[in-house]
């Protein structure tokens, strides 16, 4: 087998952990007390999924995009993970919030709609802006 590069989105829960997610696998979550911790428990996740998983049918990373968005009177940060699927169109989520992600023919066309849907998710009384965990960032992984 060989070696692929997957990208994996890492937040901060509320407890100190790490969350570690690779958007190319569905459902491939791990966490870490560390950096090395996760990226170790994410490389064992990452090989039990692929064995679940079929690759071909995903598309790839694109990156992630910042996007601010106004919340009780002042414009907070949010992070939108966006990929390209099979059929070119542009996918996003914003990780920290449930069930928050959109798509678009475009990049534009996607932030755009990443906009309304994180003020709609954020209008959501089940949504506590205190509870959700922190973005730490991407880091590249080989498995």
């Amino acid at each position: 087998m060989s070696m692929r590069e997957f990208y994996v989105v890492i937040e901060k829960g509320e407890d100190g952990y790490l969350i570690g997610e690779a958007p190319q696998l569905r459902a491939c979550i791990d966490q870490g007390k560390t950096l090395d911790e996760l990226m170790i428990n994410m490389r064992r996740s990452i090989e039990v999924c692929l064995i679940d998983d079929d690759l071909d049918n995903h598309g790839g990373f694109v990156g992630v995009h910042k996007v601010e968005v106004p919340v009780e009177g002042k414009d907070r940060e949010f992070f939108v993970v966006v990929e390209k699927d099979e059929d070119g169109f542009f996918v996003g989520e914003v990780t920290q919030i449930h069930a928050c992600f959109s798509q678009g023919g475009t990049l534009e066309e996607l932030m755009q709609n990443m906009r309304e849907v994180i003020c709609l998710c954020l209008d959501d009384e089940d949504c506590d802006m205190n509870s959700l965990p922190e973005f730490v960032g991407v880091q590249r992984l080989s498995a």
